[in-house]
């Protein structure tokens, strides 16, 4: 059996785990990004614009424009007390708590989120960055790239490049399952220039070629 090593780059990061010992795919998890001034106020604009803040701080991504689920009875409780609050309790530092620990991302914007770790995939194999099945079927967030490729002879961070292809803000926690790494083997075959190729059947037939039944 072929040993994956792993190299935490940051005290916070996990290392990836298969929900059942048998999945091809091991979950890979969000560290906290970094935001330009630029986007922080993005973010603060769209809260003035359309929730209190306790709101937004509490269901960010899960009700209204940022998210599909209907509210529970505690949560409207919720939102209902936080009606009383007033400018001045909307301080920089519980911002500040915000963005280290959530990750926004915008509609049909793609974040770099990075996961403290890096990997050394043995040679002959190759570390494919899949979306999570649910992530990308519910909410609209899967690698901009489609599939990410790690290289055996690479030993910086694995990041994901993860893209919401949604109309909606999405959010994402800091420690969530952002995609899932599998390592599959490849063929190291050398390339070869020659003159002519052996001929087949199909020819030079592409796309549409065999037909759509």
């Amino acid at each position: 059996m072929e040993v994956l090593k792993i190299k935490k780059l940051h005290p916070n990061a996990h290392v990836p785990t298969r929900a059942h010992d048998t999945d091809a795919g091991m979950d890979l998890y969000a560290l906290p990004v970094e935001y330009t001034d630029k986007e922080k106020e993005a973010c603060k604009t769209i809260v003035d614009r359309n929730v209190t803040y306790a709101k937004f701080l509490d269901l960010f991504g899960g009700t209204g424009i940022f998210g599909g689920t209907l509210l529970s009875e505690k949560q409207k409780t919720a939102i209902d007390a936080a009606g009383s609050l007033t400018d001045s309790e909307l301080t920089d530092s519980k911002w500040d708590d915000f963005f280290k620990s959530k990750i926004v991302i915008m509609p049909h914007e793609t974040k770099m989120i990075p996961t403290g770790i890096a990997i050394a995939v043995p040679t002959g194999y190759m570390g494919c960055v899949y979306a999570r099945s649910g992530l990308a079927s519910k909410n609209g967030l899967a690698p901009a790239n489609c599939v990410g490729i790690v290289d055996s002879d690479y030993r910086g961070e694995v990041k994901v490049a993860l893209h919401n292809y949604s109309n909606k803000n999405q959010i994402i926690d800091v420690g969530e399952r952002i995609a899932q790494l599998i390592i599959q083997p490849i063929s190291l075959c050398a390339p070869v220039e020659v003159d002519e190729l052996d001929e087949t059947e199909r020819g030079d037939n592409g796309f549409g070629s065999s037909g759509a039944k």
